[in-house]
């Protein structure tokens, strides 16, 4: 059998790999073997998930880069610094 015909499953609760043929899963192979959990439905879930958290990132990426978020005091000199300019700063400063 060529490694293309085979692919990798694994249980996402206990970590068991197993062999998916490129025909698929039969009816009985839907549970884990070694937990017993469900293996066909938490791709479409985790999927949303990870979009919906990128998406709340970006909206709260934004704010942080408009509004100052630091106050730094450095040779009696005071400045207010989004978190990308914070970061700028502190490397110019060579404070890294």
């Amino acid at each position: 059998m060529r490694s293309s015909e085979i692919v990798l499953e694994k249980c996402y609760v206990c970590g068991y790999c197993r062999e998916l043929f490129k025909e698929g899963r039969k009816n009985n192979e839907d549970l884990c073997p070694c937990c017993q959990t469900d293996l066909g439905r938490h791709s479409l879930a985790s999927n949303k998930i990870a979009f919906l958290f990128s998406f709340v990132a970006l909206v709260l990426y934004l704010p942080a880069n408009i509004y100052p978020v630091a106050t730094m005091t450095y040779m009696g000199r005071v400045t207010e610094n989004t978190i990308l300019s914070g970061v700028l700063s502190l490397y110019k400063d060579q404070k890294w």
